[in-house]
């Protein structure tokens, strides 16, 4: 069952992504679809990891809501840094700790921290990220731990 959700996921997100229904782009499609797959059993056999998916499903759209959220602030804020004429920025780099339990959120932070404009991860360890920040101001450690915050809302308590 779970190899046909797969399936069914990556056939659903090529579609969406691809735009294209004509026949040839249909079976290329399909043929990649099944050849990610194939990789990823292969891959499971091989090290025999596996994710566990210990999320919340609302908990999961809420964040993800107030993400694009954060991602459109973020966007304006570069924006006017970028558009200023005296462009006065605080890079620097700082550690921010991580309160997630699995690989998954954790791996859900640390892109999260990057897709949003003016940060990126740069080094992960197991309890703390190393971020580069564009302009470090007094909200941006607080800001850092809410979003923690938030991701760590969305994993079940085992």
């Amino acid at each position: 069952m779970k190899k046909i959700l797969i399936l069914s996921f990556l056939i659903i997100l090529w579609l969406l992504m691809s735009g294209l229904y004509k026949t040839l782009i249909l079976i290329f499609g399909l043929c990649s679809v099944f050849l990610v797959a194939f990789f990823i059993q292969r891959m499971s056999d091989k090290d025999g990891y596996k994710i566990n998916i210990n999320m919340t499903v609302i908990n999961s759209f809420n964040y993800f809501c107030w993400f694009l959220v954060e991602v459109v602030k973020s966007n304006w804020a570069v924006a006017k840094i970028l558009t200023s004429k005296k462009i006065l920025i605080n890079q620097d780099f700082i550690e921010t700790s991580v309160s997630q339990e699995s690989d998954l959120a954790k791996v859900i932070f640390a892109n999260s921290i990057t897709l949003t404009p003016g940060t990126v991860t740069v080094e992960t360890e197991d309890k703390r990220f190393l971020v580069h920040i564009l302009n470090k101001v007094e909200t941006t450690i607080s800001d850092l731990q809410n979003m923690n915050n938030k991701v760590t809302k969305i994993e079940r308590v085992k």
